[in-house]
């Protein structure tokens, strides 16, 4: 099956990604969520947040988590490749 391109640099980003942490922004874009989306799982506790001085950061191991409640195992490991 042929992911769109979209869903398949989305989840590379998500489970390749060098740094451990991306913004709030990025993370809403990476899930594909809008922002109030990614507000309310994070009001809700769904999504965890760590606060340093500098920014609020959401650890790749909590999107790689999102990720798989959200998409068929099958598809992640297809846009991963080998």
């Amino acid at each position: 099956m042929a992911l769109p391109e979209d869903f398949t640099k989305r989840i590379r980003h998500i489970f390749l990604h060098q740094r451990p942490h991306v913004s709030i922004m990025t993370a809403a874009t990476l899930l594909g969520w809008p922002q109030a989306r990614m507000r309310a799982a994070i009001a809700a506790g769904e999504i965890e947040t760590n606060v340093t001085p500098f920014a609020t950061w959401v650890w790749r191991e909590e999107l790689m988590a999102k990720a798989i409640e959200l998409w068929p195992l099958d598809a992640i490991e297809e846009a991963l490749g080998e």
